[in-house]
């Protein structure tokens, strides 16, 4: 009940935001099959390039708020990855920016909570 309460507080929050230019559009959890290790990512879109450097990405434990770091730039795309390290991104289209060796606090497969914020820590987009 605690975390459905604090999901619509942000909602409402976020509805009141004039930024919606940056959307977190989907999360790779655990994919079938293996081990998730440096294999999940979350996909954002935004409808014109900006750079993600210094954004934060954290999960509803909120203990770990990790700092992305560019580690691959496509101006053509509209699209971002945040990966852990060790994920291969050479084929794929889209700007690239790494966290280290987990997204925020590891995604948990059975539902997570996962929160964008901008360089001043204004929450930019968050997903449950």
């Amino acid at each position: 009940m605690q975390k459905l309460v604090l999901v619509l507080f942000f909602i409402i929050i976020l509805s009141f935001s004039v930024n919606a230019l940056i959307v977190i559009t989907e999360i790779m959890y655990n994919p079938s099959g293996s081990s998730d290790n440096n294999k999940e990512f979350i996909e954002i879109y935004y409808d014109s390039w900006i750079n993600l450097s210094n954004y934060s990405i954290e999960d509803l434990n909120g203990k770990d708020n990790d700092q992305l770091k560019q580690v691959k730039i496509d101006f053509n795309s509209s699209y971002a990855l945040i990966v852990e390290n060790g994920f291969d991104y050479n084929n794929i289209n889209a700007t690239v920016y790494t966290v280290g060796t987990q997204i925020g606090n590891d995604l948990k497969n059975d539902g997570d909570l996962i929160i964008l914020r901008d360089n001043k820590s204004k929450v930019v987009d968050l997903v449950y």
